[in-house]
């Protein structure tokens, strides 16, 4: 899981500069690490763009991890946000539907209203 919210992030800037999440990424205090994943970007190795994404950065931005640690995560704002935008990074394995690859977030959101 790791290594997909990592390759999550840095994908965000593979492409093409996004000024709206660098701004973001540097109003929450991790405009050297945003640096530091630019520069692998444009050096044109998105390995170590992926690598330079720390976990603090991740546990701050984004909810990632298993369905269970999911949906830990997301208890965290009950009471703070009415509603979750969920999207999934990860491809379907196996070269299975790509509807398949959303499967977790079926099972994520199962368990947090089951709660």
């Amino acid at each position: 899981a790791l290594k997909f919210a990592r390759s999550a992030v840095a994908g965000i800037f593979a492409a093409h500069p996004h000024p709206y999440y660098e701004h973001l990424l540097k109003e929450q205090g991790f405009g050297a690490q945003l640096a530091r994943c630019l520069a692998h970007v444009a050096a044109g190795d998105f390995a170590s763009a992926a690598e330079s994404i720390d976990e603090e950065l991740l546990e701050e931005t984004i909810v990632w991890g298993t369905p269970a640690q999911c949906a830990a995560k997301l208890a965290r704002y009950e009471g703070i946000v009415d509603e979750f935008v969920m999207t999934n990074v990860r491809p379907a394995a196996g070269g299975a539907h790509p509807a398949a690859a959303y499967q977790p977030l079926f099972k994520i959101a199962k368990r947090y209203l089951a709660r």
